[in-house]
């Protein structure tokens, strides 16, 4: 991005948000997904991408785990709402759980 702007050569954290949205009616979504705690198994290509960019990526859980240890049954989540398409969104939302 230009033009450049002192001070912001870097940023220390850019956190990856998630949003659980449940309707009065019961009815469960996620909006975007975040970055995967197994990072090292998204696509070939982003794999090789990552050490470019000068990441520090710190990611202990996956959002299937933090819904999960919160009470929410992964099967009650109807749809995955992507905002935008960014590497650290595409992930595998169950983690293998269910297909």
């Amino acid at each position: 991005m230009s033009p450049a702007v002192p001070g912001l050569e870097t940023f220390e954290t850019s956190p990856s948000h998630s949003f659980l949205i449940e309707h009065p009616s019961g009815r469960k979504l996620v909006f975007d997904l975040g970055i995967r705690k197994d990072y090292q198994n998204y696509a070939k290509k982003i794999v090789e991408y990552l050490p470019t960019t000068n990441y520090t990526i710190n990611v202990t859980r996956n959002v299937a785990d933090i819904l999960q240890e919160s009470g929410v049954d992964l099967k009650e989540i109807e749809a995955v709402v992507w905002s935008h398409w960014h590497w650290e969104y595409v992930q595998s939302f169950f983690c293998g759980r269910m297909h």
